[in-house]
């Protein structure tokens, strides 16, 4: 599952708890503003409908009244997820573990935002954490293995990626790190299968046909490469990458003309993006097929 399909979830799920309206939660807050009840409702009201930095606001006067209500560190610490705020996210996540230690799903959601600031270490230390109270959460093996390929240790990655897939082969996020995790070990044809896997499940995956094309281009199947990147191109015109790589694959499949087409292109969009380095030096693949010709 998504990462922000599950921060989606678990947020719906918190904040479709029982609140006031707007209009009530501003007249009671007026009449009794040391009730950190009340702010905290007023909070979740105004999270509903997707106002966080006002549910944040609300959330900051309910502890400020109540500093041990940790349904109000918990909720202000997804609200912040919401606007990126990562770190005061974590913040908010530990204020909720000193109280409870053992809260449900608190250190999976810190380690979310540990691996938002590319905390990776620690972000692990977390997923091995939620693993303790629940060994069946799937997206924490799925974002422990992203952290671990993060940090170069591709077999640790792998091995998570694996166990998501056991509890559900049709994981698509499994499939495809699982694959980046093989191609960064060298294992080609492993990758090439995953990535398959990926196309299976979802067949407008521009991603994964581009990096299905580039592990079959270092298996030189590069007839293969080329249908590999020209559906990549399909789903997005302006692929320099595909673009490039694909001309490089026609070089061999012996498409001069065409490779050459493809290259001229890229070099066009590389001018676009004012990648001059790109721009200058695709030239010299032009010149490598024009000599081939």
């Amino acid at each position: 599952m998504n990462k922000k399909i599950t921060l989606l979830i678990l947020i719906t799920l918190y904040f479709s708890l029982p609140v006031f309206s707007i209009e009530t939660a501003g007249q009671l807050s007026k009449i009794n503003s040391n009730n950190s009840e009340v702010y905290f409702r007023s909070g979740l009201s105004k999270a509903r409908i997707k106002d966080y930095v006002g549910a944040i606001a609300d959330f900051t006067k309910s502890v400020e009244t109540d500093n041990n209500l940790v349904s109000a560190y918990w909720a202000r610490g997804l609200a912040k997820t919401q606007i990126g705020d990562f770190a005061g996210a974590i913040d908010d996540f530990n204020s909720v573990l000193s109280v409870n230690p053992s809260s449900e799903n608190v250190y999976y959601m810190r380690g979310l935002a540990r691996k938002e600031i590319k905390d990776y270490t620690n972000a692990i230390e977390d997923f091995n954490k939620e693993l303790m109270y629940n060994p069946q959460n799937e997206n924490a093996y799925l974002n422990r293995g992203i952290c671990q390929k993060d940090l170069g240790q591709y077999e640790e990655a792998i091995n998570d990626f694996n166990v998501v897939l056991k509890i559900n082969p049709k994981n698509i996020d499994a499939y495809y790190n699982r694959a980046g995790a093989k191609w960064s070990l060298e294992d080609f044809n492993g990758a090439e299968v995953d990535y398959t896997s990926v196309i299976n499940i979802n067949r407008n995956y521009a991603n994964a046909y581009y990096n299905r094309g580039c592990v079959r281009y270092n298996l030189s199947n590069y007839q293969g490469a080329v249908q590999d990147f020209s559906i990549a191109i399909d789903l997005n015109k302006e692929d320099m990458e595909s673009y490039f790589l694909r001309g490089l694959s026609r070089l061999f499949t012996e498409e001069f003309s065409k490779s050459i087409e493809d290259l001229e292109y890229a070099r066009k969009l590389s001018l676009a993006r004012e990648n001059y380095k790109m721009y200058e030096g695709i030239m010299d693949f032009i010149k490598i097929v024009q000599e081939a010709q």
